[in-house]
């Protein structure tokens, strides 16, 4: 351990920064928040001190001084996200050293409340070995609390987040969960980037909430490893190779689901209108089968299905309701596909309409009024499969879906200026383009330009609450880009 005393003297100018919300459009509103600095500038970061500035595509801070200690000692360069809207998230970034053969810290700083007040993860890098290294800074005081050595190449891009909950924090490196602290003092605060004795470079900044039913959206890619949220009703299922995978086939040789169902599902849905979305695979060959989504779920004998039904010669797009423990297929619809390709199964879920879509093609809409709202998640049965890159969003699922928003803004008046209709659309047209050709990086530059755009024109010739909704929206695609 390092012996813990220091004084550090910095100044902290607050801001707002622009976050996803519902209504005033301030930071502080609601989470989560993303920050790749493509845009070429940083935006919303205050320098509390160091030489921070955004240099291909990177925040770079490139002023390392040095105390020749083990301890940090005041020398640090920080920059901060003011205006934190919850006391408990996750917050994670890359980060590569950029000075070699230095003894320095570099990493997140967490429930910053004031200049003698916060918390920090730190890696501690020489030329011969790296640690990662929970501190307080407490009334001026340094103290490690935890540390655990750690086998990184300091100068790729490592990933470091921090879970942060009450009085527990996670912390993980690279995917890898390293250690849990605890400490009481800091009960809220602000985020930010930290370096001290060394130059560093940051980039794709995330921070999302730890209570993720309250906001939408959400996503799960499974890299982390878990299921964490997911709750099991029935079947064999595991996270494998980032892919969550159901094991267990029965086979009751009918054409109706019949009760050997595998299902997984996400519960406390903060909505009953959504869109979800996923990733599917089968792995059972040669088997006749149902494998597919689960929505609103309010008990074992009641829910909707939205399924692919495979045999070894054809493959149907179904919709079922299951209610009162009896199945009723609603709509089908015959596809070509591989099954054992991935395929992204959609369900637009409003009111009791239900757009459903396979590979980005809308296939059917199906109409139902039994279940108001319940649970979403996956299923199988009689077969084998694999998901990912579950999506879950709000209103708004696509780009085509705010630049039909636009329209309607502008034809009731809430848009006032043709001109700066034409030119929001134009905007996310080619956002849209970029996308298709492949180049998000380009599309998140056009989208986060939208954004601006709108908030320059919030209260002039669009309405404060039109341009809520459309930033939310912006946003909402911005979060799974």
């Amino acid at each position: 351990m390092r012996k813990n005393s220091a004084v550090l003297a910095v100044l902290l100018t607050l801001g707002l920064l622009v976050c996803m919300s519902t209504g005033a459009w301030a930071f502080g509103n609601n989470l989560p928040y993303y920050d790749n600095f493509d845009d070429g500038d940083a935006a919303g970061w205050n320098v509390i001190s160091g030489d921070w500035s955004v240099l291909d595509g990177e925040y770079y801070q490139d002023n390392y001084g040095s105390n020749g200690g083990q301890t940090p000692y005041g020398l640090d360069q920080m920059t901060a996200l003011a205006g934190i809207p919850q006391s408990d998230y996750v917050v994670q970034a890359d980060m590569r050293l950029e000075e070699a053969n230095y003894t320095g810290w570099w990493g997140l700083i967490f429930r910053y409340q004031d200049s003698s007040n916060y918390y920090t993860i730190l890696l501690y890098t020489t030329p011969s070995y790296s640690y990662l290294e929970f501190w307080t800074f407490l009334d001026g005081r340094w103290s490690i609390v935890d540390e655990a050595q750690v086998d990184v190449d300091p100068y790729a891009m490592n990933t470091l987040r921090a879970d942060v909950e009450g009085n527990v924090f996670d912390f993980y490196l690279n995917g890898e969960f390293v250690f849990q602290s605890t400490d009481d003092a800091l009960s809220g605060g602000d985020v930010g980037l930290y370096t001290e004795r060394t130059r560093a470079s940051f980039d794709n900044w995330r921070m999302s909430r730890q209570d993720w039913p309250g906001m939408l959206p959400y996503y799960d890619d499974f890299s982390d490893g878990n299921a964490d949220g997911w709750t099991l009703i029935s079947g064999d299922w595991s996270v494998q190779q980032d892919e969550y995978h159901q094991d267990n086939s029965y086979y009751n040789g009918g054409q109706t689901p019949y009760g050997w169902d595998q299902m997984s599902l996400l519960g406390v849905l903060p909505e009953s209108d959504y869109v979800i979305q996923a990733d599917v695979r089968l792995d059972e060959t040669n088997y006749s089968g149902w494998w597919g989504l689960v929505f609103r779920y309010q008990d074992s004998s009641n829910y909707y299905s939205l399924l692919l039904y495979t045999t070894p010669t054809y493959t149907r797009l179904e919709f079922w309701t299951y209610l009162n423990e009896r199945w009723q297929r609603v709509d089908w619809q015959i596809v070509d596909i591989d099954p054992y390709a991935w395929n992204t199964l959609r369900a637009d879920v409003e009111g009791n309409v239900f757009d459903f879509y396979l590979n980005g093609e809308f296939m059917f809409q199906s109409t139902h009024d039994a279940l108001a709202d319940g649970d979403v998640g996956f299923y199988t049965e009689d077969t084998r499969a694999s998901f990912d890159n579950w999506r879950m969003f709000g209103e708004f699922a696509t780009i085509d879906d705010i630049i039909a928003e636009v329209g309607v803004m502008c034809s009731a008046g809430n848009i006032d200026n043709q001109g700066i209709a034409n030119s929001l659309t134009a905007k996310l047209d080619a956002a849209l383009k970029s996308l298709e050709r492949g180049n998000v990086h380009a599309a998140k530059n056009t989208l986060l330009a939208f954004i601006n755009a709108l908030e320059a024109q919030a209260g002039k010739h669009v309405s404060e609450d039109a341009a809520a909704r459309l930033i939310d929206a912006a946003y909402q695609i911005l979060a799974t880009l």
